[in-house]
């Protein structure tokens, strides 16, 4: 039952941090520092867009939607919807193109 509910505690907490952010979070990277992997709660700018106008080929790209507590690997024409969690993964040279398509800086 303890574990259960630090279990519980630790996702509260993780989804107020994500609901607060504005920025990309990053989880990981690798080849160097040249790619990060990242998540974020998609702005309500991007409601209603596709997968798809936020990909760039070997730049962005989005690998999974958390959606009401499911995850899925998207399509490029899954339309993005309130409150939805992406994670992506994006070049460090694309970082300020993802910014741009976020409203961040």
């Amino acid at each position: 039952m303890f574990a259960c509910k630090r279990c519980c505690e630790w996702t509260v907490g993780k989804v107020r941090s994500l609901l607060a952010k504005h920025e990309f979070e990053e989880e990981a990277s690798y080849g160097k520092r040249r790619g990060r992997i990242g998540q974020r709660v998609i702005p309500a700018r991007l409601e209603e867009r596709k997968v798809g106008d936020l990909t760039v080929p070997g730049e962005i790209a989005i690998v999974s939607i958390t959606r009401k507590g499911r995850s899925f690997v998207p399509g490029q024409g899954s339309i993005l919807s309130r409150g939805d969690v992406i994670r992506l993964t994006v070049s460090r040279d694309s970082m300020n193109r993802l910014n741009g398509f976020l409203g961040v800086g």
